[in-house]
């Protein structure tokens, strides 16, 4: 009966420890889910500044397309096309001072 006893203990002992490492585990796999749905609204939120970011380059390239059109607007975009090649010059030359 002792022997019985002793076995009855034991596995209750085992049960207890056992649902303690479930609920570890729960825990867990609860901490992993939070963390993987705020990498998701990170990523959603990532994935519309892109979106409104392209919509901008469009509607940019659109109006600088108007603009081509207008008789004062090319000169304007010729201008614009000057200013943008030194700024790439600089660049390029900047690169070239650090490289070295």
């Amino acid at each position: 009966a002792d022997e019985w006893k002793r076995r009855a203990e034991l596995l209750e002992a085992r049960l207890v420890h056992g649902a303690g490492q479930t609920e570890k585990w729960r825990a867990r796999a609860r901490e992993a889910e939070a963390q993987l749905k705020d990498e998701r609204l990170a990523g959603d939120r990532t994935q519309n500044e892109l979106q409104e970011l392209q919509e901008d380059i469009k509607d940019l390239v659109q109006e600088v397309e108007h603009l081509r059109q207008q008789p004062d607007g090319r000169i304007l975009f010729e201008k614009l096309k000057s200013k943008e090649k030194q700024l790439a010059d600089e660049r390029a030359a900047n690169r070239e001072m650090r490289e070295r």
